[in-house]
């Protein structure tokens, strides 16, 4: 059952202020929508709005240029309801003379105004609006709510749309489908491809465009645009679809791609020169099509769509003449999502240079594997995997819209390059601090990978952490294999650590899921880091040139926190907190984790700003203090000292900050010293510059309570007999003013 929410006023707004913003959008109710025509794309959840039109048609006539280096504020939506603002510019990405032939037919790039992370590829065509919004895991569309142009469109998260099971396409390198006699196919040994180790570490100082020619068939024609279809119609279609894959190609490539000028004569709307249904023999016939319809030195690379079920291309084709239109991609519902990243910005990867990164052999990833590249496990989940195709290898129904790293090296080899139109992008490098090193851990156990990246241009950076092992027999990722991935990709964040597993898997005291193995024995596992940035909607990529390695070892139990296990636990602040662990064996060879980082986190997990204590002996207990700071989902970490690996307690605890007398404002502040502190004696000395003039201190109690008082001069003693254990705060007076500090009474 669909649900639909509502959504708020879409406005467009000039970039230098509000005050002249217009609503463009109202809020709707679906049983009072009647709109004709079919509804080819059926998100599992989605919320509605109603598009004005006129008033956008007349708002685009406002649309700065990119060349301009201008741009408008327009406010999207988005599926929570929420709106976005964005900073929007016109991206164009058809050549002039076929731009002026399509005037209805625009392209924009977007940017969030309040975060630069998200970014988004807008089109209006004959169809309407349509926009991708970039945003990790939170990637949504805004689509026409039906095929036929109205008003009403539906807003929704990528992964509340699904692609039909009987729309899952297989892709295939040339070889693999027969040609023939008279084609002719690029052999994948062909010189361009870069092996695996050899690709760019590094990209993005130039703007890359290349000409394409995209051609389709009669049977695509008719599956986008209806029994009668036009070639307006028709390259709407298509415009839709690339400007999709131009968003990906920009942010993660710098590179954009823009239908060549007389791309029109490629779009065919009854007799073609093509076999729909094979994609092996319309490689050649692409090839020989494009080029004596555009002229071989007036386009970069060719691809033509079908409705044929399947996609297949020449690896690394671009920019090699005899060679640059073999890539097919069909299916029999070639629009949306799915068709778009799963399949097109898939099946031109492999133009670019890039094999497939699955380690499945699977459902349709058996035969399709390439061992070199088979860095991600089951099906994969970057776009150059077989995400939803591969049976119970499948981690996930859809590609996520990114590559990875190793499709960003093949992908920028220079052979791939040559032909490329650059321009400046006025974008320095991102580098990444070296991440060499080699740790080792305990099997069964949480770590986590920090890397250090900067920007000469200080734009908006994000970490990508990849598990770099490749196995030769493409089994299962289970956690006791002892080669290959087990441990999947995920969409780049803004934070340089990546924890494994994920933190809501974590915080269930989950070790091993479907996408992240935590090892059951002894093995390696080696790491890399990608580092993107973006600037004005154009990426730059650094991929680490070391390894990072874990060894794991097993160990007689488990490195585990061992208290605070029970639900439903309070404490009060300042509070004395006893943490105990099981050391397995951690503070021997070959370990040799001597000491432990103890810290606390108050916002469930997501960060462990409260450090209680740093270097302290890894014997498997500690007390320390509580911080006084109010928690409702509070967790204690157990780190390894100078390594990567943890253990979180197993429940949520909770704790009750203590407001103090009047006086005592932060229990943290330490402008003397009390030692020893912490105390199993009766006895303390008092240490403070001698120009104090000092009335007295005060020992209290975290209830408020004084349950000592004593004149004191540097150095004298303190006798605490008959005072219980617990933690105090130490308040020094001096003429009227207080100094305080944290006393440990063990």
């Amino acid at each position: 059952m669909k649900k639909i929410l509502f959504l708020l006023p879409f406005m467009a707004l000039p970039f230098n202020g509000f005050s002249d913003s217009k609503n463009f959008w109202q809020n709707s109710d679906e049983r009072k929508i009647t709109v004709p025509g079919p509804q080819i794309i059926e998100p599992q959840k989605y919320i509605l709005s109603k598009l004005n039109t006129s008033e956008f048609k007349l708002m685009q006539l406002s649309i700065p240029t990119e060349e301009s280096g201008q741009s408008i504020v327009m406010s999207l939506p988005s599926p929570d309801g929420s709106m976005i603002n964005f900073k929007v510019f016109e991206c164009p990405m058809m050549e002039k003379p076929l731009a002026d032939k399509y005037p209805d037919i625009k392209t924009y790039t977007a940017i969030s105004v309040d975060n630069p992370h998200i970014t988004g590829k807008l089109d209006f065509t004959n169809y309407g609006f349509h926009a991708i919004i970039f945003n990790g895991e939170y990637t949504y569309f805004i689509d026409p709510y039906k095929d036929i142009p109205s008003d009403w469109y539906m807003v929704y998260y990528k992964n509340d749309f699904q692609k039909p099971l009987n729309d899952r396409m297989q892709c295939h390198f040339e070889n693999e489908n027969e040609l023939l006699p008279t084609q002719s196919a690029m052999p994948l040994t062909y010189t361009g491809i870069p092996n695996n180790e050899t690709g760019n570490k590094q990209n993005g100082t130039n703007k890359r465009t290349y000409r394409l020619a995209l051609a389709c068939t009669q049977e695509y024609s008719v599956a986008v645009a209806g029994a009668n279809p036009t070639k307006p119609n028709v390259l709407s279609k298509m415009v839709t679809t690339m400007n999709r894959v131009n968003g990906v190609f920009e942010k993660d490539l710098s590179m954009h791609a823009n239908l060549v000028a007389n791309n029109d004569t490629l779009i065919f709307l009854t007799n073609d020169p093509y076999t729909n249904n094979n994609g092996g023999v319309m490689l050649g016939q692409n090839q020989t099509t494009v080029t004596s319809r555009i002229g071989s030195a007036n386009y970069d690379y060719g691809h033509v769509f079908s409705t044929g079920g399947g996609g297949i291309a020449s690896l690394g084709c671009v920019c090699s003449n005899s060679y640059k239109a073999q890539g097919v991609t069909g299916s029999s519902n070639p629009v949306g999502d799915p068709f778009d990243i799963d399949y097109v910005a898939h099946e031109m990867g492999h133009q670019f240079g890039a094999n497939h990164t699955f380690n499945s052999v699977s459902g349709s990833c058996s035969g399709n594997r390439n061992s070199s590249t088979a860095y991600e496990i089951g099906s994969a989940s970057t776009i150059m995997g077989y995400a939803g195709i591969c049976s119970t290898d499948d981690i996930q129904s859809h590609s996520d819209a990114y590559y990875h790293l190793i499709s960003l090296e093949e992908m920028t080899n220079n052979n791939v390059m040559a032909c490329a139109s650059n321009t400046p992008s006025n974008n320095t490098l991102p580098t990444l601090a070296p991440i060499a090193q080699t740790y080792t851990i305990p099997y069964r156990t949480a770590f986590e990978l920090t890397a250090v990246g900067t920007d000469g241009n200080n734009n908006p950076l994000t970490y990508c952490w990849e598990e770099y092992d490749k196995s030769n027999s493409g089994a299962a990722w289970d956690a006791t294999t002892t080669t290959g991935p087990i441990l999947r990709s995920f969409y780049p964040t803004t934070s340089g650590t990546r924890v494994f597993p994920t933190l809501k898997y974590l915080v269930q005291n989950i070790e091993s899921y479907k996408g992240e193995r935590l090892p059951d024995n002894q093995r390696s596992l080696k790491f890399k880091c990608t580092l993107r940035d973006l600037n004005n909607g154009y990426g730059a990529f650094y991929t680490s040139p070391d390894v990072l390695q874990l060894d794991v070892k097993t160990t007689a139990s488990l490195f585990r926190v061992t208290s605070q296990n029970t639900a439903g636990q309070t404490f009060n602040g300042n509070s004395p907190l006893t943490v105990t662990w099981d050391v397995a064996g951690t503070n021997a060879a070959p370990f040799n984790t001597d000491k432990v980082d103890i810290l606390f986190s108050n916002d469930s997990a997501k960060t462990f700003q409260y450090v209680i204590a740093t270097g302290v002996p890894n014997n498997g207990s500690y007390t320390g203090v509580y911080p006084n700071e109010n928690a409702t989902w509070g967790r204690i970490k157990v780190k390894a000292s100078g390594n990567v690996y943890f253990d979180l307690n197993d429940k949520w605890i909770a704790v009750k900050k203590i407001n103090y007398p009047a006086g005592i404002q932060d229990a943290n502040k330490m402008e003397f010293n009390i030692y020893p502190n912490p105390t199993n004696g009766d006895i303390i000395y008092i240490n403070f510059e001698n120009n104090y003039e000092v009335n007295k201190l005060e020992i209290i109690s975290n209830t408020g309570q004084v349950v000592k008082s004593h004149d004191v001069k540097s150095g004298d003693p303190i006798q605490l007999q008959n005072i219980a254990k617990g933690v105090y705060v130490a308040k020094l007076i001096s003429n009227g003013k207080t100094k305080v500090k944290k006393l440990i009474i063990q």
